[in-house]
């Protein structure tokens, strides 16, 4: 089989496309280009899977940084809200 690039080198020829094989009587090997073809797609799928999944990840993280970050926010508002409640009722108690 020849691949693109063992053809002609004369610059007026056109390369021949990227994923063109051809067979030993010079005719386009169809077969043979759709499995490298399939091939490339296949590891490109894997490819993107684990991309994706990792992209998951990460925005799973970030959503529980931020969930962590308001409950630890409404927290301290409702710690700040019960020490203002006792320096309230204390001042009232002393002025009693």
């Amino acid at each position: 089989m020849h691949k693109a690039g063992t053809l002609s080198s004369s610059p007026s020829c056109k390369a021949p496309p990227l994923y063109a094989q051809f067979t030993s009587q010079g005719m386009l090997d169809i077969p043979g280009i759709f499995l490298m073809i399939a091939k490339h797609f296949k590891k490109l799928k894997k490819w993107m899977v684990g991309h994706i999944r990792a992209f998951k990840d990460q925005v799973n993280a970030v959503e529980r940084w931020l969930v962590d970050k308001e409950a630890e926010k409404k927290k301290k508002e409702r710690e700040m809200e019960s020490k203002s409640k006792l320096l309230r009722h204390t001042s009232l108690t002393d002025s009693i």
